[in-house]
């Protein structure tokens, strides 16, 4: 695979060795984080929406200091209500750009909120104590949020340049743009936070890469351990259970659980396919055969692992819930509709068939017995030509 960078609208680029869908996954996480972050900052923003009360009556009645007052929770309040929209959206798994573009919007349009808070100490003819420190604050607090949004670039700078329009706008209206010097201590901490905000950024994009990478491996190893646990049991060209699916689904049997029947079945002539047109073909055949089994198991509505490919060209079949009698009848239609099986496209000419032995089994009877037993009843239908069926009681009154 070759490397490639991948960027979204965000600009959240990342130069990985990876695909499209990874690189939208990194994206997700690092959206995830952000909304993580608001959550964390609650507390800090009420307990800084306090301390402006606090300021505030000390610094006395104030019409600007009262709307500034107001509408700070209302930013808060729309902050958290659309990052717990998002929040959900993204824990759900549902699409989540709506609600990512809504909080951003609304952490972005908060720098309003922040700037508004500045317009008294504009006002006032000089900075007193109480304006210095409410200033101290403002100044504190929007440093925290450049850090916390500055993961996704738009809303750093959204949010950035809504708090320095604001803090322009009152220092021009409420002071006529007579304290540049005061305009420019309250925006001056922008220059460093807001590559701060940045730096954060880069830092949440390689936790966002570990993460994803790990959730990767993880999904890997268990996914491998599946598969592994699957070929434990199955048989890798047919996907029918093998001889240990076997073994372990019927090894241990000591009491009788009602009738059962078991099938042994092997396919006539095989090593002459082989021989003649290749293991190739042979496959096939053993894939179709395969196919053939399923479906008839599927048709007498047997569930589970009950069939079986034991090895090379021989198969065993164990029907619950089935008498020997019943037994009898699903080997010959399997029987039938194997003879009729066209396996390889590119030998139209090629016919197989099946010889197949049929036992009642009960549960005292141990598999290996059971197995010993249906394979010399399936030795006689070779014996009888081949491409038929022969059941216990059928041998027995032959016999």
């Amino acid at each position: 695979m070759t490397e490639n960078t991948f960027k979204d609208q965000d600009g959240l680029g990342v130069c990985v060795t990876r695909d499209a869908a990874w690189a939208a996954e990194v994206r997700r996480e690092i959206i995830s984080g952000l909304a993580d972050r608001e959550a964390h900052s609650l507390p800090a923003s009420l307990v800084a929406w306090s301390l402006c009360l606090v300021i505030a009556t000390i610094i006395g009645p104030d019409i600007l200091l009262i709307i500034a007052l107001l509408f700070r929770p209302v930013s808060i309040g729309l902050i958290r209500w659309a990052c717990t929209h998002l929040r959900r959206t993204l824990g759900a798994g549902e699409p989540f750009e709506a609600a990512f573009r809504l909080a951003g919007i609304a952490l972005s349009l908060s720098g309003l909120s922040w700037g508004l808070l500045t317009f008294p100490v504009f006002a006032a003819p000089t900075v007193e104590p109480a304006g210095l420190a409410l200033l101290v604050l403002v100044i504190t607090g929007v440093c925290m949020i450049c850090s916390m949004v500055g993961l996704v670039p738009w809303i750093l700078v959204g949010f950035a340049c809504a708090f320095a329009l604001s803090v322009l706008a009152g220092s021009f209206i409420a002071s006529g743009g007579s304290q540049p010097a005061l305009t420019a201590a309250v925006l001056l901490p922008l220059i460093g936070a807001v590559p701060f905000g940045i730096g954060q950024r880069r830092q949440a994009i390689r936790a966002a890469e570990d993460a994803v990478d790990k959730l990767h491996l993880h999904e890997e190893v268990a996914s491998a351990l599946h598969h592994a646990e699957y070929l434990s049991r199955h048989d890798a060209l047919t996907g029918l259970g093998n001889r240990r699916a076997l073994f372990e689904d019927y090894g241990n049997l000591s009491q009788p659980d009602g009738p059962r029947t078991i099938l042994s079945i092997d396919l006539d002539n095989f090593k002459c396919i082989n021989d003649t047109f290749g293991h190739q073909a042979g496959d096939e055949v053993l894939v179709a055969v395969a196919d053939s089994i399923r479906n008839a198991m599927r048709g007498a509505r047997q569930k589970g692992y009950t069939s079986y490919r034991l090895g090379g060209e021989e198969f065993a079949i164990v029907l619950e819930q089935s008498d020997e009698s019943a037994g009898r009848a699903f080997a010959e239609q399997l029987r039938q509709t194997i003879e009729k099986l066209v396996p390889v496209r590119d030998v139209p000419h090629l016919r197989i068939s099946a010889s197949i032995g049929v036992m009642g089994w009960s549960g005292g009877l141990p598999l290996t017995t059971a197995l010993g037993q249906v394979d010399k009843l399936l030795y006689v239908a070779k014996e009888r030509g081949r491409n038929c069926v022969v059941a216990r009681f059928e041998a027995r009154a032959a016999a």
